[in-house]
This record gives structure tokens, C-alpha cells and sequence, in this order.
């Protein structure tokens, strides 16, 4: 996988170029999409399992594996930081979203909140720490589940930016 060898290959200036611009829109445009879903999912219709993991996935990994001709280990490295980078865009969406929701229109001042930067920090484990909390044994099943599908996230866009599917 991340053999010494691998980053010894020659990589071309164009093709850095293009992966890093479709992957900073992919991650843009899912992030939002992302959390917008999980906004539908976690507040409208109660069911806290993270499905917009699966739409960032799919947008990072395909848009990323069409922005280069010559396969270089760089390109899915960079995939996993915009996998990141869209899971912050996703939580800053689902905060505006939910402010917005209860009235309060000064989005900017999200960054300040302390509730922010800990779910994004902690933003695999969220559901299992608030199942926890709650001491429910539903909510731990899907804390687990959540961890899963985020675990799932980071090695499937490796491996469509790889080219193994």
C-alpha cells in the first residue's frame, strides 16, 4: 500500500493540478450535500446513522480518479484529506442548517462554538459517545455502526481513487 518505492515514481504537474481541484469541489459540494442529509436524517427523521458518508465517498473517489491520466500514490492521499475536508464542510452544513432552522442567521460565528470543533474532532465516535450518554443500548448499536461506515469511508476512497473498482 504505501510502499517507499511507490513515491519514487514521476508525477506530473497537470495532473496534480486537476486532482486537487476536482477533489476540493467534491469535497465541497458532498460536504453540503452531506450535511444537508444528515440534517434530514439525525433531526427530521430521528435515525442517527451518518448515510452522507456514502454520497462524499462516491463524489471524492470518482471526481478525484477523473482528474488524472498517470496513477501516482500522491492521488489517493489526497483523497483521504478531502475525505476530511468534506466531513468539515458536512458538520459546518448541518450546524448552519439547524441555526438557520431555529433563526439565528449569524453563521459565522459556528467556528466559536466549543460543540463544533468537538463533533468534528470526535465525528466517528459522536453516536457512540451521545448512545453513552444516554445509556441506550440502541444508540451504542448505532455508534458502532457509525464507526463502521466511517472506517468503510477512508478505505473505500482509497481504493476507488487506487483503481481497484
Amino acid at each position: 500500500m504505501f510502499n517507499k518505492n511507490n513515491w519514487h515514481e514521476p508525477i506530473y504537474k497537470e495532473d496534480v493540478k486537476h486532482v486537487i481541484l476536482n477533489g476540493l469541489i467534491s469535497a465541497i459540494l458532498g460536504g453540503i450535500l452531506g450535511g444537508a442529509l444528515d440534517y434530514l436524517f439525525n433531526v427530521v427523521l430521528k435515525f442517527p446513522i451518518s448515510f452522507s458518508l456514502i454520497i462524499m465517498v462516491l463524489f471524492i473517489g470518482y471526481r478525484t480518479k477523473r482528474g488524472y491520466y498517470s496513477y501516482h500514490i500522491l492521488y489517493p492521499v489526497l483523497a483521504i484529506l478531502f475525505l476530511i475536508l468534506s466531513i468539515f464542510f458536512c458538520i459546518y452544513s448541518f450546524y448552519a442548517i439547524s441555526h438557520m432552522v431555529i433563526g439565528e442567521y449569524r453563521i459565522y460565528l459556528i467556528f466559536t462554538y466549543p460543540s463544533f470543533w468537538i463533533s468534528f474532532i470526535t465525528s466517528p465516535a459522536q453516536a457512540l459517545l451521545s448512545g453513552i450518554n444516554h445509556s441506550d443500548a440502541l444508540y451504542i448499536i448505532y455508534g458502532v455502526l457509525d464507526l463502521i461506515f466511517y472506517i468503510w469511508a477512508f478505505w473505500f476512497v482509497y481504493r476507488i481513487v487506487k483503481g481497484k473498482n
